[in-house]
């Protein structure tokens, strides 16, 4: 038993009374008491402009420091095993439809991570009927700048949503710039009233500056963060079953710079952090004559990475800090 029957869609009977749901409209509301109660991290949603390079964490009901708040998007699980730290901060919230909140621990149903709860993010997905392309160009203070493609194609059986976005600031304050360029795929082909395949993949790129309180500035303090996703599912129902297999993999890379103050020497070394993780899942739900629900499952997860200090004026002195994998199976 490790994963609801939510990651497959939803099995009305098997949700939890603990089980949230918040709403796109909810998400995007800045001052929305139903999304900033709920989980908030240490960076807010984007996180640009201050920041002290570290990670920013879920609470639910006071618990999620660490590996304690399961986190998926799409199914696909975004906790960094090696590391250690969830990937909420680089999520582009515009592209969520809703997410769902398991408070409490979970990890019986969920597996690991689970112990504070469960965040399950749903990717929107454009299913109505058609073709269409729209695109969006913003502009703003301080040069901000924002570029937006979105594209859809559904014919039959078939349904693609591609958006590409790109954005950029110049920041409030010298060495506060940032930008992100975000590109999100998700497809889907229905086989027949039983079977549906999906392939989704997406690529995030996110640079950012801090230039540190203000009266203690600091120069050349900046952070770049890549990740790629890319999963394969394909999911069943039936009137007395439903649920899934989905393979995924995902890579992230980033390279921060603590920096330095005006009076110190400058910093001649930035950390590199890689980790690969590559999965496959699979659950069956089965709903028995007395309307109880009998579920089976597996998760295989392995993961390897590595961190690296980088020496800026000697390779030679680059100096690997870390390197380890890990396997995990569960039943």
């Amino acid at each position: 038993m490790l994963l609801s029957s939510l990651l497959f869609g939803k099995n009305e009977s098997a949700i939890s009374d603990s089980l949230n749901f918040v709403y796109n409209q909810s998400i995007l509301d800045p001052i929305s008491k139903n999304y900033s109660s709920i989980f908030v991290t240490k960076k807010g949603i984007e996180g640009y402009g201050f920041f002290d390079n570290r990670a920013g964490f879920i609470n639910i009901r006071g618990v999620g420091q660490g590996r304690r708040v399961a986190i998926y998007r799409d199914g696909i699980p975004m906790n960094l095993q090696i590391d250690g730290m969830p990937l909420i901060d680089i999520f582009n919230m515009g592209y969520v439809d809703n997410i769902s909140i398991e408070k409490g621990s979970s990890s019986l149903i969920y597996g690991k991570n689970a112990f504070g709860g469960v965040v399950n993010i749903t990717s929107f997905t454009d299913t109505t009927y058609g073709n269409s392309a729209n695109t969006t160009i913003g502009y703003g203070s301080f040069n901000t700048q924002n570029y937006n493609l979105n594209s859809k194609l559904n014919r039959d059986k078939f349904i693609s949503n591609l958006s590409l976005n790109y954005k950029s600031s110049d920041g409030h304050r010298a060495n506060s710039d940032f930008s992100r360029f975000d590109l999100y795929l998700r497809t889907q082909y229905k086989l027949n009233g039983n079977y549906n395949l999906k392939l989704n993949g997406s690529f995030t790129d996110v640079f950012s500056r801090n230039p540190g309180i203000v009266n203690r500035p600091l120069l050349r303090s900046l952070s770049d963060i890549n990740i790629a996703t890319i999963s394969f599912e394909l999911s069943n129902k039936f009137s007395k079953a439903n649920g899934g297999l989905i393979l995924y993999t995902t890579i992230y890379r980033n390279s921060i710079n603590e920096g330095f103050v005006p009076s110190d020497f400058p910093t001649e070394y930035q950390s590199i952090f890689k980790e690969r993780i590559f999965g496959v899942r699979g659950n069956e739900d089965f709903t028995l004559k007395n309307s109880s629900i009998l579920s089976a499952g597996f998760d295989y997860s392995y993961n390897a990475g590595n961190i690296l200090r980088d020496d800026f004026k000697n390779i030679e002195n680059n100096q690997e800090l870390l390197d380890a994998n890990i396997s995990e199976l569960s039943m």
